[in-house]
């Protein structure tokens, strides 16, 4: 068994500086291979503090130049290292009858000792690790110091340096949007290609007071004011069902190619209309309101605030929209017009085919 807190950077980002994504597919291919067993993925990002506070983690340790651990940058934060709670599993184990003892695979042994409090019989934790890479291998090596059972040997890779300085700032509205939250602003590392390279993008996270939701904003390149590049926007879905290694998914093939793009393009700007893995048309397919859900995901692509968001990283207004062929047309005239309606100046959309 699995019980697994969502990471929108690794699993739909495709970010390389921890090992979440990895340790799913793991335990996927662990439970395959058994033959049977269940995966919990709780809502649970950033140790269940959630995306702003992990990005300000990630914030404060670049900034430190890696000699703050991400477990005292929450501490710096007034956070608790560690904020996850594992009722829910419990209460849907019940629900599904499991009786049994669990083999957990975890290398956390905190969370073996909170299911045992809960009444859950553990009856052995088994360690899920791969071998770190030199962008994760800081991350993990804070994990092992604090506990977590990771074999020594398989964190042997030097760690890379940032391409450029991070900077630590306090929250702050935006002049233009106010109920726009300044929350974080860091490195992030993105796999491009199946053969491994990755490419740094600059992640910025903003809180919505308005909608009560994190906003993300990915950028590749030089600032906007130093780029003679017009960019190439990308206003990007992402899905709870496409975290998981899928092979019939939409939004994460559209999303690979997005990155290809822009990292050959040499600038680039992609907005999320969300962290939460758009759970809320999720729940509205699960519950048969498919058209609803369909309604709610066309609003959230052109809402206002990512309009906002979009005029504060490309000051100049000039714009490329970055298409691919499984984006269908009216989607792309809403997008287009969305654009021309706050004054961007638009040069040729470009569109571009993603895998199948």
């Amino acid at each position: 068994m699995r019980i697994h807190s969502a990471c929108i950077t690794s699993e739909a980002f495709g970010g390389c500086d921890c090992d979440c994504a990895e340790q799913l597919e793991l335990a996927l291919e662990r439970i395959a291979e058994a033959g049977r067993g269940a995966v919990f993925y709780l809502m649970q990002e950033g140790r269940g503090a959630g995306y702003a506070a992990k990005a300000r983690d990630r914030m404060l340790v670049q900034a430190s130049c890696d000699t703050v651990s991400t477990f005292e940058a929450y501490r710096m934060l007034g956070l608790e290292p560690d904020s996850r709670r594992y009722h829910e599993v419990a209460l849907a184990l019940g629900l599904l009858k499991v009786r049994a003892p669990v083999r957990l695979l975890t290398n956390n042994p905190e969370k073996t000792r909170a299911l045992k409090t809960l009444g859950i019989e553990v009856e052995a934790a088994e360690r899920i690790q791969r071998e770190a890479n030199p962008f994760n291998v800081h991350y993990l090596s804070s994990k092992r110091r604090e506990g977590h059972a990771l074999a020594s040997g398989l964190l042997a890779k030097r760690a890379v340096e940032l391409p450029e300085p991070v900077l630590s700032f306090e929250p702050a509205p935006l002049k233009a949007a106010p109920y726009l939250i300044r929350m974080a602003s860091y490195l992030l590392p993105i796999r491009v290609s199946a053969e491994a390279s990755r490419a740094w993008f600059r992640a910025h996270v903003y809180f919505d007071l308005l909608a009560s939701c994190e906003r993300v904003v990915l950028t590749y390149g030089p600032l906007a004011e130093d780029s003679l590049r017009v960019p190439l926007v990308r206003i990007q879905r992402e899905s709870l069902f496409e975290r998981f290694p899928v092979r019939n998914g939409v939004h994460k093939s559209q999303w690979k190619w997005a990155v290809a793009e822009m990292v050959q393009h040499g600038h680039g700007i992609a907005l999320f209309p969300s962290a939460d893995g758009d759970d809320a048309v999720l729940a509205a397919s699960a519950l048969g309101a498919q058209s609803p859900g369909g309604r709610l995901a066309e609003a959230r692509v052109t809402d206002e605030a990512l309009l906002m968001l979009l005029e504060h990283h490309a000051p100049g207004k000039a714009v490329m929209p970055l298409f691919t062929h499984l984006d269908d047309d009216g989607a792309r005239r809403t997008t287009v017009d969305a654009f021309k309606r706050h004054g961007f100046l638009l040069t040729e959309p470009m569109l571009f085919k993603s895998a199948s």
